[in-house]
């Protein structure tokens, strides 16, 4: 595939937004999802599910941070959810732990916004809370499956630079997932072991290294309309 530069010569349409930095780092609590088209290869790379998936995740959480002071938005949060499912379904493939995750997302939504922006008794407040931890836990249980179900995914041989973009791609879900549903009391992971690899996100690219000693600089590619790619360069 030709290419105009590398991997971090990507051309933005537009200055750099929180959704770049959500498809290049993940970072989803953050971001504001502005813009539909924000950079392009100049030759359109090869889709990858996990990277595309991302785009339908950034999607979510930031409409979900658009409505949380809406209490009478529950409707729309609902079917922000069955959405996610659908995108997981179509890049991912099917999962009954992953939709159970999002189930129990939207679930601990409402009830921070109920207990954000509605009066509620002491005893409920005090039960709503426990039910939160319970939530919690079952959600830190499904991330481990579903992040399991989509290492499985994209295995196969490869070659070097292939291997390093499967890597990374699988590396920026893991670090999505573990983002997903939480509210860290302290900074969430920015790195992640996938096999004898060891992806590090870097908020503007990932940098993949391998068990022989070598380093990539990966960064992703939106394509319009169609989903989203990784690109990754061997670092000099």
């Amino acid at each position: 595939m030709a290419r105009c530069g590398g991997p971090g010569d990507a051309i933005f349409s537009v200055p750099p937004s929180p959704v770049v930095l959500q498809l290049s780092a993940v970072r989803a609590r953050n971001l504001v999802y502005t813009a539909p088209l924000l950079f392009l290869a100049c030759s359109q790379p090869a889709l990858d599910p996990g990277m595309t998936f991302l785009v339908g995740l950034g999607h979510y959480q930031s409409e979900m941070a658009r409505l949380e002071s809406r209490p009478e938005r529950w409707a729309d949060r609902q079917r922000l959810g069955e959405s996610l499912k659908a995108s997981y379904l179509v890049t991912l493939g099917e999962s009954r732990e992953f939709n159970r995750l999002v189930d129990l997302d939207v679930k601990r939504r409402e009830f921070l916004v109920t207990m954000r922006q509605l009066p509620l008794s002491v005893e409920r407040v005090k039960a709503m809370n426990e039910e939160l931890a319970a939530m919690e836990s079952q959600i830190q249980e499904l991330k481990q499956v579903v992040k399991a179900q989509v290492a499985r995914l994209h295995d196969g041989p490869q070659d070097a630079t292939r291997q390093a973009e499967r890597v990374a791609a699988i590396g920026l879900v893991h670090l999505a997932l573990e983002r997903f549903s939480a509210t860290y009391p302290y900074a969430p992971p920015s790195a992640v072991a996938i096999g004898p690899y060891l992806v590090t996100d870097h908020g503007s690219f990932a940098q993949v290294a391998t068990p022989v000693g070598d380093t990539y600089r990966c960064v992703p590619v939106l394509v319009a309309g169609e989903g989203a790619a990784i690109e990754c360069e061997k670092s000099r």
